[in-house]
């Protein structure tokens, strides 16, 4: 009984191939790259990359591109038995979830400094009464309360 594949999927025994010729030339075929493309859209599709919004998930592929053309490809050893699918899978994985690790950090950095900023400004400061007005708050309210950010 032949089984049958669906029309994205990704021939793990051709992107071995095409990364023992990479190996062998130093030098990545276009069909390499449409492969390393197709596994960067197919993992972006996974349940942990799901909710995220399009140019977060855009800023993940472009810096894993990145990451896997100039250090992932040239550690890569064919003949110490590992393979290509897995190896790439892994690293893809990897430089996704750190970029999501810095933009939370740097997203918590900016809201502990708006708190802080927002904790120092007067009611009658003219860049409060411009947030308020824009925010639509009341001009006496307090501009930090507990829980807030």
């Amino acid at each position: 009984m032949t089984s049958k594949r669906k029309s994205n999927y990704l021939d793990s025994d051709e992107l071995d191939q095409e990364m023992a010729r990479y190996v062998d030339t130093g030098e990545i075929s276009e069909r390499l790259g449409q492969l390393i493309l197709e596994l960067h859209d197919h993992i972006l599709l996974h349940r942990n990359f799901r909710g995220y919004r399009q140019d977060l998930k855009d800023e993940m592929k472009g810096y894993s591109l990145l990451r896997i053309i100039k250090c992932g490809l040239n550690s890569f050893n064919p003949r110490r038995g590992c393979k290509a699918f897995s190896y790439l899978t892994r690293a893809i994985f990897q430089n996704y979830i750190t970029i999501i690790t810095r933009y939370y950090r740097k997203l918590n950095n900016h809201q502990k400094w708006l708190k802080n900023e927002l904790a120092n400004l007067s009611p009658n400061d003219p860049v409060w009464k411009k947030f308020a007005k824009d925010f639509g708050l009341s001009e006496g309210m307090d501009v930090v309360q507990s829980g807030d950010l």
